[in-house]
């Protein structure tokens, strides 16, 4: 069943790259409320996924979708459509950072 779920994955990772939406993708391979929702988990921050899914998303860059990741309900294909920081002082050092690199 795994080598299955591994096949339909990518699958979808060939209709994502042929230019199919995500959520016509996610319709017709996701099962549960995944489903209902076309895979649109909507904002998340760190730790709210389970690990393997966190280290997946987290690293992507908007607009990269991932390799097929196993997690606990199966596998799963990611796609970030946004970034934003978890809190304003993760920004502010970055911020910092990039006007002392510039000599602003």
């Amino acid at each position: 069943e795994a080598e299955q779920l591994l096949a339909e994955a990518r699958k979808s990772q060939e209709r994502l790259a042929a230019g199919e939406k995500f959520e016509t993708v996610s319709r017709d391979a996701a099962g549960g409320s995944g489903r209902a929702i076309g895979g649109d988990l909507g904002v998340m921050k760190r730790g709210q996924m389970v690990q393997v899914l966190d280290d997946a998303a987290f690293g992507l860059k908007a607009g990269e979708t991932s390799q097929p990741v196993r997690g606990e309900g199966g596998i799963h294909v990611i796609r970030v459509t946004e970034q934003a920081f978890d809190d304003f002082a993760a920004a502010e050092v970055d911020a910092a950072a990039c006007r002392r690199l510039l000599g602003l």
